[in-house]
């Protein structure tokens, strides 16, 4: 059964709302509404930036922190977010949230809220996405906190869930919130509105189409689409955004999960093929210099008389092997946030007969 609620993407920008399940925006769809606003460029502070492509380039996994247990939010404005302070300008002023009330879905607590956990888990395991229910100590994180009503809003009431609209995930410590002591669905309609809010944090805006984490609508089942959606322009888009491929904002603003070995080749082929694969670097040329703190594009094209097994790309600058962000036939992609300096890299490319190559390291800049 297909259960629907509208949903935010970051906070205080739509219409009042209506807590009234029998009342829908659009034909035959119940919900309740949320508002959002996109986090405009001049709030971001120039370290988030410099901390993001860091820690991007350095493979670091985005840490999102799922607060059950009620948190002290402390108002502050110009569109702060700062998880590890517990400051946000989401809620309007300071106010507490009360903890996750679990009772609606089962007796066990720890059960409720692993199952929880775990589908949300599920929905982002295609990306560079870390899940914890326990506060970091240090390093940057983001914080979901799970909890509370539409209430704690002072700019805007009778909302399900609210968060920031982080264009490009250039500040990796925002707080969102969802307000799930207003409502109880299932676990399983909980867990999409999680990952709803979640990906506001990460760069996602709304999209019109049902059955997708980030539709205006909360349903449950929904993953994320493969294939560009419309964005819901009047609720707020990242600058430029028209249409988004959930897939690829995400694989470009968080990564996918990083490789640390080659995975094992299972496929037997008799050892007729002794060449390794062809390997040519297509962009960036050498010595090609950029603007520092840039998102950079690697193409390359592979070809090899068998089958390839792997197509890596080896970041010199910590060691770091990274898989491709897209592929077309023998066309392969990767795209980096990169920090400022030389950088150097290599492709290595391995067939399904073991045959391996790897291209002389090329050298680019940010300036």
């Amino acid at each position: 059964m297909r259960l629907a609620l509208l949903v935010s993407l970051a906070a205080i920008a739509c219409s009042p709302a209506t807590l009234d399940l029998s009342h829908g925006h659009g034909e035959n769809a119940p919900g309740l509404q949320t508002g959002y606003e996109v986090t405009p460029a001049s709030a971001y502070d120039p370290a988030q930036t410099a901390t993001a492509a860091a820690d991007y380039e350095a493979r670091a996994a985005q840490l999102v922190y799922l607060s059950f247990d009620g948190e002290k939010i402390i108002g502050c404005s110009n569109h702060c977010s700062d998880a590890a302070t517990n400051r946000s300008w989401v809620l309007g002023e300071t106010k507490s949230v009360p903890a996750f009330d679990h009772t609606p879905y089962g007796k066990d607590r720890a059960a409720v809220i692993a199952d929880l956990v775990a589908r949300v888990r599920t929905l982002y395991q295609a990306f560079n996405v870390e899940f914890t229910t326990t506060r970091p100590r240090s390093g940057a994180y983001t914080m979901i906190v799970v909890g509370g009503d539409s209430a704690l809003m002072t700019s805007k009431q009778k909302v399900v869930s609210s968060s920031p609209a982080d264009c490009g995930n250039k500040n990796r410590s925002d707080i969102g919130f969802v307000f799930a002591n207003a409502f109880a669905l299932g676990v399983d309609p909980l867990a999409v509105n999680v990952a709803h809010e979640t990906g506001h944090t990460l760069g996602l805006a709304h999209v019109d189409r049902a059955g997708d984490v980030m539709y205006k609508y909360l349903q449950a089942p929904a993953t994320f689409s493969a294939e560009a959606l419309p964005v819901v322009a009047a609720d707020g888009v990242c600058p430029g955004t028209a249409m988004q491929n959930a897939l690829e904002v995400l694989r470009r603003n968080v990564g996918v999960p990083l490789l640390t070995s080659a995975p094992a080749d299972t496929t037997v082929v008799p050892k007729t093929d002794f060449d390794p694969p062809a390997i040519d670097v297509l962009s960036p040329m050498p010595n090609t210099v950029f603007p520092q703190y840039t998102e950079v594009s690697i193409d390359v094209a592979v070809a090899d008389q068998s089958s390839l097994a792997t197509v890596e790309l080896v970041w010199l600058w910590n060691g770091s092997r990274k898989l491709a962000t897209s592929s077309s036939g023998n066309r392969y992609q990767f795209r980096l946030l990169v920090g400022q300096g030389e950088r150097q890299f290599q492709i290595v490319a391995r067939d399904a007969a073991g045959n391996e190559r790897t291209t002389p390291a090329t050298f680019i800049y940010f300036e």
